[in-house]
Protein backbone atom coordinates (compact mmCIF):
# COMPACT_ATOMS: atom_id res chain seq x y z
CA UNK A 1 0.00 0.00 0.00
CA UNK A 2 1.26 3.78 -0.98
CA UNK A 3 2.00 6.02 1.47
CA UNK A 4 -0.67 8.53 -0.06
CA UNK A 5 -3.40 5.76 0.14
CA UNK A 6 -2.85 5.21 3.59
CA UNK A 7 -3.27 9.09 3.95
CA UNK A 8 -6.71 8.56 1.85
CA UNK A 9 -7.61 5.31 4.48
CA UNK A 10 -6.83 7.03 7.94
CA UNK A 11 -8.85 10.42 6.61
CA UNK A 12 -12.13 8.53 5.77
CA UNK A 13 -11.79 7.02 8.52
CA UNK A 14 -11.18 10.07 10.23
CA UNK A 15 -13.72 11.96 8.60
CA UNK A 16 -16.23 9.37 10.17
CA UNK A 17 -14.52 9.33 13.51
CA UNK A 18 -14.94 13.40 13.65
CA UNK A 19 -18.79 13.39 12.98
CA UNK A 20 -19.45 11.00 15.32
CA UNK A 21 -17.64 12.64 18.18
CA UNK A 22 -19.53 16.13 17.05
CA UNK A 23 -22.80 13.91 17.35
CA UNK A 24 -22.08 12.65 20.94
CA UNK A 25 -20.73 16.24 22.17
CA UNK A 26 -23.32 18.08 20.89
CA UNK A 27 -26.36 15.75 22.26
CA UNK A 28 -24.58 14.57 25.86
CA UNK A 29 -22.53 17.35 26.60
CA UNK A 30 -23.95 20.47 29.40
CA UNK A 31 -22.95 23.14 31.04
CA UNK A 32 -21.58 21.37 34.24
CA UNK A 33 -19.85 18.63 32.64
CA UNK A 34 -18.45 17.30 29.15
CA UNK A 35 -20.48 13.70 29.12
CA UNK A 36 -20.37 13.70 25.47
CA UNK A 37 -16.56 14.14 25.49
CA UNK A 38 -16.57 11.57 28.40
CA UNK A 39 -19.08 9.08 25.85
CA UNK A 40 -16.96 9.62 22.77
CA UNK A 41 -13.55 8.61 23.95
CA UNK A 42 -14.87 5.52 26.30
CA UNK A 43 -16.71 4.20 23.35
CA UNK A 44 -14.19 4.90 20.98
CA UNK A 45 -11.94 3.37 22.96
CA UNK A 46 -14.25 0.34 23.18
CA UNK A 47 -14.66 0.06 19.53
CA UNK A 48 -10.08 0.18 19.43
CA UNK A 49 -10.58 -2.66 21.54
CA UNK A 50 -13.07 -4.59 19.17
CA UNK A 51 -11.41 -3.50 16.01
CA UNK A 52 -8.39 -4.63 17.29
CA UNK A 53 -9.42 -8.15 18.22
CA UNK A 54 -11.30 -8.49 14.71
CA UNK A 55 -8.85 -7.02 12.52
CA UNK A 56 -5.37 -8.89 14.36
CA UNK A 57 -7.35 -12.30 15.40
CA UNK A 58 -10.42 -12.67 14.45
CA UNK A 59 -10.70 -12.05 10.47
CA UNK A 60 -7.06 -11.55 9.94
CA UNK A 61 -7.63 -7.99 7.82
CA UNK A 62 -5.27 -6.51 6.05
CA UNK A 63 -3.35 -3.00 7.34
CA UNK A 64 -6.28 -0.83 5.32
CA UNK A 65 -8.31 -1.86 7.82
CA UNK A 66 -6.35 -1.09 11.02
CA UNK A 67 -5.31 2.02 9.19
CA UNK A 68 -9.29 2.86 8.75
CA UNK A 69 -10.94 1.94 11.66
CA UNK A 70 -8.23 1.98 14.32
CA UNK A 71 -5.87 5.04 13.47
CA UNK A 72 -8.58 7.12 11.59
CA UNK A 73 -12.01 6.35 12.72
CA UNK A 74 -10.75 5.68 16.94
CA UNK A 75 -8.23 7.87 16.40
CA UNK A 76 -10.56 10.83 15.65
CA UNK A 77 -13.06 9.92 17.76
CA UNK A 78 -11.00 9.63 20.46
CA UNK A 79 -8.49 12.61 21.81
CA UNK A 80 -6.15 13.91 24.45
CA UNK A 81 -6.48 17.20 22.94
CA UNK A 82 -10.42 17.34 23.65
CA UNK A 83 -9.69 16.15 26.96
CA UNK A 84 -7.31 18.58 27.81
CA UNK A 85 -9.20 21.54 26.88
CA UNK A 86 -12.21 20.22 28.51
CA UNK A 87 -10.45 19.92 31.64
CA UNK A 88 -8.50 23.11 31.49
CA UNK A 89 -11.77 24.84 30.87
CA UNK A 90 -13.50 23.37 33.79
CA UNK A 91 -10.09 24.32 35.81
CA UNK A 92 -10.86 27.69 34.73
CA UNK A 93 -14.33 28.22 35.30
CA UNK A 94 -12.75 27.05 39.32
CA UNK A 95 -14.57 23.78 38.78
CA UNK A 96 -11.44 22.31 40.15
CA UNK A 97 -13.34 19.16 41.54
CA UNK A 98 -14.79 18.41 38.27
CA UNK A 99 -11.63 19.46 35.98
CA UNK A 100 -9.65 16.60 37.82
CA UNK A 101 -12.65 14.54 38.26
CA UNK A 102 -12.91 15.06 33.71
CA UNK A 103 -9.11 14.37 33.13
CA UNK A 104 -9.19 11.34 35.53
CA UNK A 105 -12.28 9.31 34.49
CA UNK A 106 -11.39 10.01 30.16
CA UNK A 107 -8.17 7.92 31.24
CA UNK A 108 -9.04 5.62 33.30
CA UNK A 109 -12.45 4.48 31.11
CA UNK A 110 -10.73 4.71 27.94
CA UNK A 111 -8.05 2.08 29.20
CA UNK A 112 -11.15 0.11 31.12
CA UNK A 113 -13.09 0.38 27.65
CA UNK A 114 -10.35 -0.53 24.78
CA UNK A 115 -9.99 -4.00 27.92
CA UNK A 116 -13.20 -4.75 27.66
CA UNK A 117 -13.50 -4.20 23.82
CA UNK A 118 -10.76 -6.86 23.09
CA UNK A 119 -12.23 -9.32 26.06
CA UNK A 120 -15.75 -9.43 25.12
CA UNK A 121 -14.42 -9.67 21.29
CA UNK A 122 -12.41 -12.58 21.94
CA UNK A 123 -15.25 -14.41 23.51
CA UNK A 124 -17.61 -13.64 21.02
CA UNK A 125 -17.43 -16.59 18.33
CA UNK A 126 -19.56 -15.19 15.37
CA UNK A 127 -15.62 -13.72 13.62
Amino acid sequence: MTNFISFIIVGAGGFFGAIVRLGLINIFNTQSFTYGTLFANSLGSFLAGVFFVIISEKLVLTDAYRLALIVGFCGSLTTLSAISLDSVNLFLNDDYYLAILNFISNIILSVVFVIIGIYLTRLLTFF
